[in-house]
């Protein structure tokens, strides 16, 4: 997780201000341990965070460490077990004390645990989501009697805030101590964000120490997350003044010393028949152990007591001392009770004797030879207590016994809390606990079924299609208008499933009103309109998607109760099209013919009279408010000087920002043709709307000039289109091209428009991934190369699935190699300017092979992207804009409707007179978003 304060100075104060306008959950960030449990059928399982096999009983002999939580949990579940919902993983952090590492907190949580989150799983296991709550959250640690984590701030952040945060941000690390030290941190950030609190979850005020803050923004609309920390600098002062642990070299020596003796001496001794008598393999490992021990500690004699086995300073605690309570046998309970080192001992047996060691790590004293015996000797171990002396047989054989490559990456309960202890001491900057939002990646069709859903309503309810808005959360299937709640939604809603093949018999519906908490899916869908729950009563498959008896799927009613604006835009997103209003059916010779096709079209919507008005005043102060005079359009498009309309800040009032937005968008064409009408003389053949909305570049032609309309800071042309002219221009129109300007012809617009195809599915890739074997394949030093060097492809064989298989092997095989092979290709490609977080794209890319999402072939094929567009700027630049300028004979109008300030301003820009450049667009895990594109250079 990286920290917000390197954010802001590695990606610049733009992207943050584009954070700053997302939903924000903001919680503190504890130094405790990570602890889970779930219910397995009559049984509970516990769980050190997110490990995937749960705490076993030769975990729990090994240290003391959770044994206090795991008997609490044991008490408080004890009777009510099957209270529990089936496939929840509860999420704590636990304190065993009140100084778990620099930090010293106050208080203790309630019974030592804090639960952080809930997760809910298919049942292949798999994370579906997350349930971060607070009102959930609540309820179980009440439940629980523990404490919940409650948010320290959610919502969207006020301008007060923002500047607050920013200023934080922009103070110099070095700086940051001085003026946000130990009396100031958490008083300051948590003051701002909620002013109501005046203590942290453990310190009984804000003037101690924490350990960092996490923010989480929500993108609305959208399942993007993006998850950062801002770090008390007291706290990282203290953690810089600690030693670095080693994990492992300090006991190495002895240990690997010890690991020989206690070798030959099993071999020596043998492996008894008859002298396991325990029922689980579990029991039998720790009953063979603990025989091996004694006899062990009688043949070697005193000497074992002089032992020095070093420990960490932390490690040194009663809480990792072994479990005396779970040794059944009493020789080697008298025995560890005479001395430490005879405790340390024990656990190195209890510890080693279980797990191979990789054959790859030879040392002085474990060599190739050595190490293999002593595999031997695991899986003696292993074959012996995995025999079966009664049907009470379990799978921790197979848990034991698996595979040598398994066994050898296993890490003992106790190296897994050392490890976390010592990395939040030695890489405090760069890692972190858990990120709960990364684990709670959503389902990667999500959007896709949304999308499929909101297609079906507009073809069902054409009349009512512009009344639609997708879907604004994972578990919502579509928001649309369905009709009032008295009934008509009901009905409507049967229409739309009929549609879908879905007859009545097999859903029951359930109503519920705005503002209602979903608890199943911890979520409340709106604060203004109906919910509508679908419960299936029968397996189905509905639009490609499989869904199995008892399955909900929640459809929100976008209908209005009132006249304001609620929670959807009254001006909704292509409201206010010249093809929505109907103006491409004529030429227009002034400016009042253009309003008063508005007004009738304006007068005939269901738009509130407020709503109403705004849109007819914003013309007649664009068509009448004189600003400046230009002779012609030439000398206007020439002069690039900005038209501003002041019309006050109250002129907005009353109009909701997401309409303003919509209203900038697509209501820009018009007001920037009465703008023109306004300011220029001789407007000459008028304005007309093309009859095609999806012509390329042109939204309408002023006096025959092609104009381009986009809102604020404008989008720039596809790339497609611009090269589709290019190719028209030389077929069609005669277009004359010199000797650079014919190899692009050939290089660049035949293979954009006309890719081989490589992946059935998007021409995105087809394109790209062409267009690099054309520009980056004759390189051999290029990313793309090295790519196909590694892979073993070549140009024709690069397909998308052979990609996916060629990274999915090489992180199965060797996770080293992966990360080497990624950070290799950064250099070689530019991506991520060369600098990349191998370890962090490793584990999003085992979680989304888990989920077998094709997008993570953009692990390749984005920054392969990246180098294609740089290289395609490096060698074309200038022949792209030569080209683009010959070709589209356009301008290009920006309206940026300012708010705040109350102002329309206008500005515009030829493309005969701007410079072109390729940009690469897309993400790593959304690769194929959008196409390459071509940007304007302003």
């Amino acid at each position: 997780m990286k920290e917000l304060t390197n954010i802001y100075k590695e990606v610049g104060q733009q992207f943050v201000n584009d954070l700053f306008k997302d939903y924000l959950l903001v919680t503190e960030k504890l130094s405790g341990s990570s602890f889970a449990f779930e219910k397995h059928g009559d049984q509970i399982q516990f769980f050190k965070g997110n490990n995937k096999m749960p705490i076993n009983i030769v975990d729990r002999t090994l240290m003391m460490y959770y044994e206090p939580a795991i008997q609490y949990i044991l008490k408080q579940t004890e009777g009510h077990i099957q209270d529990l919902p089936d496939h929840w993983r509860f999420c704590f952090q636990y304190f065993v004390h009140n100084q778990p590492g620099a930090i010293k907190y106050d208080n203790l949580p309630d019974n030592n645990l804090i639960l952080t989150h809930i997760q809910v799983k298919n049942a292949k296991g798999k994370i579906a989501k997350v349930i971060e709550d607070p009102r959930v959250l609540r309820d179980w640690a009440s439940a629980f009697q523990v404490t919940p984590l409650i948010p320290i701030f959610s919502g969207y952040l006020k301008e007060e805030q923002k500047r607050k945060i920013r200023e934080f941000l922009s103070t110099p690390k070095e700086d940051q101590l001085e003026v946000f030290g130990t009396s100031s941190f958490a008083k300051y950030l948590i003051g701002c964000l909620n002013p109501t609190i005046n203590k942290t979850t453990l310190q009984n005020d804000l003037d101690k120490p924490i350990d960092s803050i996490i923010f989480k923004f929500y993108r609305p609309g959208t399942n993007q997350t993006f998850t950062a920390k801002m770090i008390d600098p007291y706290t990282q002062m203290l953690m810089k003044d600690k030693e670095p642990v080693d994990l492992r070299r300090a006991p190495a020596d002895i240990n690997e010393i010890l690991l020989l003796d206690i070798l030959a001496f099993i071999e020596e001794r043998g492996l008894r028949a008859g002298e396991l008598l325990m029922n689980t393999p579990q029991e039998r490992y720790v009953e063979l152990v603990n025989n091996l021990f004694n006899d062990y500690t009688t043949k070697r004699g005193n000497d074992l007591q002089k032992l020095d086995i070093q420990k960490a300073d932390f490690a040194k605690g009663p809480e990792f001392d072994v479990n005396l309570e779970l040794i059944k046998n009493n020789r080697t309970k008298e025995l560890l009770q005479k001395s430490d080192s005879l405790k340390n001992l024990y656990k190195i047996m209890l510890g080693s004797l279980r797990k191979k060691r990789n054959p790859k790590r030879v040392g002085a004293v474990m060599t190739a030879s050595v190490i293999d015996d002593f595999n031997k000797m695991v899986s003696k171990i292993s074959n012996s207590i995995n025999k079966e002396t009664s049907k009470e047989f379990t799978t921790f054989g197979e848990y034991l016994n698996n595979k040598v490559e398994e066994d050898i990456n296993h890490k003992d309960l106790e190296e897994l809390v050392v490890e976390e202890r010592v990395l939040n001491y030695n890489n405090f900057i760069n890692l972190g606990k858990v990120d709960v939002l990364n684990e709670a990646k959503k389902q990667p069709n999500v959007k896709e079924r949304q999308a499929n859903w909101l297609k079906h309503y507009e073809k069902t309810f054409p009349q009512t299609r512009r009344d639609s808005a997708g879907a604004k959360y994972s578990p919502e299937y579509v928001r649309a208008n369905f009709g009032a709640n008295d009934g008509t939604a009901e009905e409507n809603i049967q229409k739309y499933l009929k549609g879908l093949k879905v007859p009545s018999s097999a859903y029951k519906i359930e109503g519920f009103p705005s503002g209602h908490y979903h608890k199943d899916v911890g979520k409340t869908f709106s604060g203004q309109f109906h919910t509508y729950k679908i419960i299936l009563r029968a397996n189905k498959q509905i639009l490609g998607q499989d869904f199995k008896r008892g399955d909900t799927i929640f459809l929100t009613n976008r209908y209005k109760v009132s006249a304001k604006t609620g929670e959807a835009a009254v001006i909704k997103g292509k409201d206010l099209t010249p093809d929505a209003m109907d103006l491409a059916s004529t030429t227009y010779k002034t400016g009042v013919a253009v309003v008063t096709k508005v007004n009738q079209f304006i007068d005939n919507t269901s738009y509130p009279d407020n709503y109403k008005q705004f849109i007819k005043d914003s013309m007649q102060i664009v068509l009448k408010n004189k600003v400046g005079t230009f002779s012609d359009f030439e000398v206007y498009a020439s002069s690039g000087t900005p038209i501003v309309y002041k019309v006050g800040a109250p002129f907005f009032d009353g109009i909701d920002q997401v309409s303003v937005a919509n209203f900038s968008n697509d209501f820009g064409e018009v007001l920037g043709a009465l703008m023109m009408f306004n300011i220029i003389k001789d407007t000459g053949e008028g304005l007309s709307y093309p009859q095609n909305s999806n012509e390329a570049l042109v939204d309408f032609e002023f006096d025959q000039y092609k104009v381009s309309s986009k809102a604020g800071g404008g989008g720039t042309p596809s790339g497609s289109s611009i090269m589709k002219m290019i190719d028209n221009a030389k077929r069609n129109d005669g277009l004359m091209l010199d000797v650079d300007q014919t190899t692009f012809y050939e290089d660049v617009v035949k293979v954009w428009l006309n890719p081989y195809e490589l992946n059935r599915n998007s021409t995105t890739y087809n394109k790209v991934m062409n267009l690099a074997a054309d520009i980056l394949g004759p390189n051999q030093g290029s990313g793309y190369s090295y790519v196909l060097q590694q892979a073993n492809l070549n140009q024709k064989s690069v397909t998308r699935e052979a990609l996916i298989k060629f990274l999915d092997e090489l992180f199965k095989e060797d996770q080293n190699k992966f990360e080497l092979f990624i950070k290799t290709l950064s250099e070689k490609t530019g991506a991520w300017r060369g600098k990349i977080d191998s370890t962090k794209y490793a584990k999003e890319y085992e979680e989304r092979m888990e989920k077998n999402d094709s997008n993570r072939v953009g692990m390749i094929f984005y920054p392969i992207m990246v180098e294609t567009a740089n290289a395609l700027n490096e060698k074309y630049s200038d022949v792209l804009t030569q080209l683009t300028q010959k070709v589209t004979d356009v301008k290009q109008v920006y309206l940026d409707t300012k708010v705040k300030a109350g102002a329309f301003i206008f500005k515009t820009k030829k493309f005969s007179s701007a410079n072109f450049k390729f940009q690469q667009k897309g993400q790593v895990w959304n690769p194929f978003s959008s196409m390459m594109g071509i940007k304007m250079v302003k």
